[in-house]
């Protein structure tokens, strides 16, 4: 896509050409390229439902302490039916996450010994979901 319908198509979709795409024009493909990527993946149903996708979003974006993604994926969440509890469980379980990596780089914990313990668990579940306990 040429640079000056990749800035048509851009705002024909958010009804203006945001400054951050605007950046983007010193360079065609990284500009049309971008908007494609950008357009496909955070704008339409791929395999992953929108709403579930900008979760995804928001709990990486934590995780990186991106205050722009922070906002945009929070945003979009909300616009693709997201309630405020998902977005505060999303929150809640990113942090945990990095709760439990934290402690375990921290102990140094032994990965093979973490792999064995995995495989015990994910069988137990199994287990417990082909008793119908799960």
């Amino acid at each position: 896509m040429t640079k000056q319908k990749t800035l048509e198509d851009i705002k024909e979709t958010f009804g203006f050409v945001p400054g951050f795409f605007e950046d983007f024009k010193w360079d065609d493909l990284a500009l049309s390229g971008g908007w494609e990527l950008f357009k496909k993946f955070e704008l339409s149903e791929t395999n992953i439902p929108l709403k579930w996708k900008h979760l995804i979003a928001l709990a990486a974006a934590g995780a990186v302490k991106c205050p722009y993604c922070t906002k945009f994926h929070t945003a979009a969440a909300e616009l693709f039916g997201a309630t405020e509890t998902e977005l505060q469980e999303t929150a809640y379980t990113t942090s945990l996450v990095g709760y439990f990596s934290n402690y375990l780089h921290g102990r140094r914990y032994p990965l093979e010994k973490f792999d064995e313990e995995l495989n015990h668990i994910v069988k137990n579940f199994q287990a417990a979901a082909a008793a119908g306990k799960a």
